[in-house]
């Protein structure tokens, strides 16, 4: 007998959007794999099934909340109603986590997790280890859900969930995971003995935030005390200055740091007139050179025309050829390599001599 399982169609919609998989012999597969055919209004996809196809087999709905949030509920194909809909009180509230190893991935996204794991879980638990042993938490801001997720839980859970958009969600997961645990290592290399800023609790902090021109945390080191920035913008309205070249200009590096504090950081000129030649930039890279190669030296270029940075730095996290117009390019920068040590060499040099 043909059945139908509903689902709102628009994520742009203020409604929870909810994603089916049947776990078939403990392999979870997307829904469409037993669809006959769909069909649409308004709001709704309708899956149309055989619904004997699916007899005996457990359908989990990942439910991504309006808070962003992910729910794991299981049914049956009996618990669907003639419109398509679950019986929420035939469902069983299931651990989301409990699938990280069970998702059938296309092979770019299988490749990208498998990453994941090999090399970004072992940044994870260095981070933690670190903020464990200074007392200080990290606060993901904005629309990071994906990225705290994968942090807490050492699983990307939420990207994994995902139909279509699970390769750019674990890309853009381990994007920020390579850069906070780069920013960790100039923490190492700076010799941090305190983090200053304070959360309501008393708490210090690191605030993470794509695109707040205030700082992510203020730290003491024997050197003085240092501002950090982490996807720095020094404008929410910075993109705005490409429209005149008719062109994309880049205007969020990946970290920025500089000695001393800024007190003023809401007013962009005079932001900006605090960081003029005294900031270290820092963009930091994980995909391979191919990947950004033919656009890095542009970028470089527009950070130097807008914050004048008293050193620009690259770190790539695989093989990477030396970045002509970047003050230094650090290769194979990643766990267990050479590289670490000379960058915090490298930090902690250019961070004395800067006044």
């Amino acid at each position: 007998m043909l059945k139908k399982i509903a689902r709102i169609n628009e994520r742009g919609t203020h409604n929870a959007v909810e994603y089916y998989y049947v776990l078939d012999q403990e392999v979870l597969k997307p829904l469409s794999e037993y669809v006959i055919k769909k069909e649409y209004d308004e709001l709704y996809e309708y899956f149309i099934v055989d619904d004997n196809r699916l007899k005996g087999k457990p359908i989990i709905e990942f439910l991504f909340a309006n808070n962003g949030y992910l729910l794991a509920r299981e049914y049956t194909i009996d618990d669907f109603n003639e419109k398509g809909n679950p019986d929420f009180n035939k469902g069983i509230d299931v651990n989301p986590l409990y699938f990280c190893e069970k998702f059938m991935l296309r092979p770019n996204s299988k490749r990208e997790y498998e990453e994941f794991k090999n090399k970004y879980i072992p940044m994870i638990r260095e981070i933690k280890e670190y903020i464990s042993k200074m007392g200080v938490e990290i606060l993901f801001a904005g629309h990071q859900l994906r990225v705290e997720e994968a942090f807490r839980y050492e699983c990307p859970i939420g990207c994994l969930a995902e139909y279509g958009g699970v390769t750019r969600c674990l890309r853009n997961v381990k994007r920020w995971i390579y850069q906070l645990w780069v920013m960790k290592l100039v923490f190492e290399a700076i010799d941090v003995k305190q983090f200053l800023s304070k959360s309501f609790d008393g708490k210090p902090y690191i605030w993470l935030e794509q695109g707040n021109p205030m700082p992510a945390t203020e730290v003491f080191t024997p050197y003085g005390t240092a501002t950090f920035w982490f996807e720095f913008q020094f404008s929410k309205g910075a993109h705005g200055i490409g429209l005149l070249e008719g062109r994309k200009i880049s205007v969020r590096p990946d970290i920025v740091f500089m000695k001393g504090e800024v007190k003023e950081y809401y007013n962009p000129q005079i932001l900006l007139n605090s960081i003029s030649g005294k900031n270290i930039i820092i963009e930091c890279k994980e995909e391979e050179y191919s990947e950004w190669g033919n656009k890095i030296i542009s970028q470089i270029n527009d950070y130097r025309a807008i914050y004048n940075p008293k050193y620009l730095i690259v770190t790539s996290l695989k093989s990477s050829p030396k970045i002509k117009n970047a003050d230094e390019t650090f290769s194979n920068l990643q766990l267990g390599s050479k590289e670490v040590e000379r960058f915090k060499d490298y930090i902690r040099d250019i961070f004395i001599k800067s006044t």
